[in-house]
């Protein structure tokens, strides 16, 4: 079975900018390692896709999630939905690697990282997703 790269991020600049640019490298880079072209929403959904669809079909496949963080990431609903589903993905199966990339600079008062680094607490203006693990 091929590995499903799912590429996670807020759509505002310049987050959807290295989106981009992140998709075009992978999709470059994993054509020989057993990877399926990275679901990445600009290319993948269509017009007249029902997108919510689309996104619960890539992520049930997901093996590798990447999520693109930025202050935009952690207030929308719809990246606060996907990375839900990666990390039950994550906690019922082992099986999906989650990856956490800066894109832009952050409040640094919104997340407390464990002395472990096994999970991390968010704080308001940040209420919609209260603990990763």
């Amino acid at each position: 079975m091929a590995k499903q790269i799912f590429i996670s991020y807020n759509r505002a600049e310049p987050t959807t900018q290295v989106a981009n640019q992140l998709f075009r490298r992978i999709k470059v880079n994993t054509k020989a390692d057993d990877f399926a072209e990275p679901f990445f929403d600009i290319s993948t959904v269509e017009f007249g896709d029902f997108w919510k669809d689309k996104i619960d079909q890539a992520l049930a496949q997901t093996t590798h999630f990447i999520a693109l963080l930025s202050d935009g990431y952690w207030l929308s609903d719809n990246c606060q939905y996907e990375l839900q589903e990666a990390v039950k993905l994550y906690e019922q199966h082992g099986t999906s690697r989650l990856l956490f990339v800066l894109t832009e600079k952050m409040d640094p008062n919104a997340l407390e990282i464990a002395p472990n680094n096994r999970s991390a607490t968010l704080h308001t203006p940040f209420p919609k997703v209260e603990q990763l693990g």
